[in-house]
């Protein structure tokens, strides 16, 4: 077993409770920043809640990308997010959406 798959096995119990705390939330927050790394340019996806976090990195951004996570798609509460409609636009599933124009 290499490193990386010895490691993702250690903390793939912590990533499963995480993902079920950040689902089944009241209440969540999601964006999505650009970021620059080796002269490209990616988007770091961010869906969180008062103690839970999750954070994907993509070349391309979007609410495609954000499903593409996993989380996105089973939230069952009410996600906040800013204006950027790509980051939840269109929500399909039960959650609730809710703009924060801070």
């Amino acid at each position: 077993m290499n490193v990386l798959a010895g490691a993702l096995e250690l903390v793939q119990p912590f990533e499963d409770q995480s993902t079920a705390h950040l689902t089944a939330a009241p209440l969540g927050h999601a964006d999505e920043s650009g970021v620059r790394g080796a002269g490209c340019q990616y988007w770091m996806h961010v869906i969180c809640i008062r103690l839970a976090t999750s954070y994907g990195i993509h070349t391309r951004r979007g609410r495609r990308v954000m499903d593409e996570f996993g989380i996105r798609p089973a939230l069952t509460g009410t996600l906040v997010t800013n204006t950027l409609a790509t980051s939840c636009g269109g929500v399909s599933s039960p959650v609730g959406l809710r703009l924060c124009r801070v």
